[in-house]
C-alpha cells in the first residue's frame, strides 16, 4: 500500500554565539517558529547549538534534562506543534556528555547522548555514551535516528540504524569544510547501504575554531543527493515526504 501522508522535518542551519545561551535560545526560538510556518512536525539543531561547541565551556555550561533554561522550548513545542532537538552539553548520572535534547508537543521529553568521540579533543571534556542508549523519534511513518557527528563516523552507529528498522538516520554535526567531503562520503554511503534516508544538521558558520562547511543536505535511500543548502550561512532545509518521495528545499 502506497504511503499517502505528508512528513515534513527541517534542519536547521544554524549559527552559535560562543557561550551565549540566551541569544543562541532566541536565535533557536526564532527558527523553530520559521520551521512551524512551513508545516514541518520535526526541526533538528546542530551539534552544541545552544552554546556554540565550545568545549571548554562545556563543564560550567551544562544541562539537566529538567533544566529550567530549557522550559522555553517545551513551551515552543506545545505551541508551535512541533518536535525540537537542541544541542547542548549534558550532565548526567554518567557523567558530562555531548547531548541532544528532545521536546514533544506533549510535554515529553528525552534526552541522546553522543555514542562515539573525536579522540584527543572531545574526549577531553567529555564522556562518551558507554550504555549506548538509541534515541528513535517516531513521526507518523517515519521512524528517525539520531546521531551526533563523529557517531557518524562509525559504520556500526548508522548499522544499528538499519538493525532497528529505522527510516531516517538524522545527525547533527560541526563539519568544517576540511571534513565535508569525508563525512558526506559516509552518509552517502550509508543511505545507499542501509537504505536509510539521511538528513544532516551542520553549523551555518565558525564555531569553537572551525570553520563549518554549512551545506546541510538529504540523500534519498538509494543514495542520491536530493537537496543540498548552498554553502554556509544560516537557513533552514526543508524536506517533504509526499506520496511515497522525499523533496527538499532550502529556506533562508
Amino acid at each position: 500500500m502506497k504511503d499517502n501522508t505528508t512528513t515534513i522535518i527541517a534542519a536547521a542551519q544554524s549559527i552559535s554565539i560562543r557561550g551565549d545561551v540566551a541569544a543562541n535560545t532566541r536565535t533557536h526560538l526564532q527558527m523553530i517558529e520559521r520551521a512551524a510556518q512551513h508545516q514541518a512536525a520535526l526541526i533538528c539543531f546542530p551539534e552544541l547549538s545552544l552554546t556554540g561547541y565550545e568545549m571548554d565551556l562545556a563543564e560550567e555550561l551544562a544541562f539537566t534534562l529538567g533544566d529550567e533554561r530549557l522550559n522555553v522550548f517545551s513551551q515552543a513545542a506545545k505551541e508551535q506543534g512541533i518536535i525540537i532537538l537542541i544541542g547542548a552539553p549534558a550532565r548526567s548520572a554518567t557523567g558530562l556528555h555531548i547531548g541532544s535534547f528532545l521536546f514533544y508537543p506533549d510535554g515529553k521529553t528525552d534526552l541522546y547522548t553522543k555514542q562515539f568521540l573525536h579522540l584527543g579533543s572531545e574526549d577531553v571534556f567529555f564522556s562518551a555514551e558507554t550504555a549506548q542508549r538509541d534515541v528513535i523519534v517516531h513521526l507518523n511513518e517515519e521512524s528517525i535516528f539520531c546521531a551526533i557527528c563523529a557517531d557518524l563516523t562509525h559504520h556500526e552507529h548508522a548499522a544499528k540504524a538499519s538493525a532497528s528498522k529505522s527510516s531516517v538516520y538524522f545527525p547533527s554535526a560541526l563539519i568544517s569544510k576540511n571534513g565535508y567531503a569525508t563525512d558526506a562520503a559516509f552518509l552517502q554511503s550509508y543511505a545507499s547501504e542501509f537504505q536509510l534516508t539521511v538528513i544532516l544538521s551542520n553549523y551555518g558558520a565558525p564555531s569553537g575554531g572551525y570553520d563549518a562547511a554549512g551545506r546541510s543536505a538529504i540523500w534519498s535511500a538509494d543514495g542520491t543527493l536530493l537537496h543540498e543548502i548552498d554553502g554556509a550561512g544560516e537557513a533552514l532545509l526543508i524536506a517533504t515526504k509526499e506520496n511515497g518521495s522525499w523533496s527538499a528545499r532550502t529556506e533562508n
